[in-house]
């Protein structure tokens, strides 16, 4: 498994963004969202930028699921959330997150993902993001988006470039 230090993504002025998320997110109660409709919505997007990706999607309604749980987890995990235990603020990403982004990126080589598909799923993301949270998706949200997906392509692509040469697949 790849080595990543949490410790490089301390809150900044760059990454300071990142707080506004899990309050924008739920300022729709997105993460309460079992059915996952968003991660419809994401998916259509998907397929309307990219037609050739829906052939990797058996079921959208049980994938969509899964993505928005993934994703209210995720959100948990990042910095500018109480930390329950400490009863104080997250200053940094919860380590927990790394090994998590490692093992997605390379599950999803066997799921015949490529590594150009990562900047269609990004804009499909905000894209779909903008769209559902409407007016509580302003300049500082999408940047904290662009932000996390940014973080997000740094530790899963290199796993992802490892696994598919491991595998002996197109990168």
């Amino acid at each position: 498994m790849m080595e990543f230090s949490s410790s490089a993504y301390r809150i900044d002025d760059k990454l300071s963004r990142l707080r506004c998320l899990p309050e924008a997110f739920k300022a729709q109660q997105l993460i309460a969202d079992p059915l996952g409709f968003w991660g419809l919505q994401l998916y259509d997007t998907l397929f309307a930028l990219n037609p050739a990706l829906k052939p990797m999607f058996q079921n959208t309604f049980t994938q969509s699921q899964m993505l928005t749980e993934m994703v209210g987890a995720a959100l948990g995990l990042l910095p500018g959330i109480l930390d329950q235990a400490l009863g104080e603020e997250k200053t940094a990403i919860d380590p927990q997150l790394i090994p998590i982004l490692v093992d997605l990126a390379e599950r999803h080589v066997s799921y015949n993902v490529k590594a150009e598909h990562y900047g269609t799923v990004g804009l499909g993301l905000v894209t779909t993001l903008e769209r559902t949270l409407g007016s509580h998706f302003d300049a500082q949200t999408k940047a904290a988006w662009v932000e996390l997906w940014s973080l997000m392509c740094t530790v899963m692509m290199p796993a992802h470039v490892k696994q598919a040469q491991a595998m002996g697949v197109e990168v």
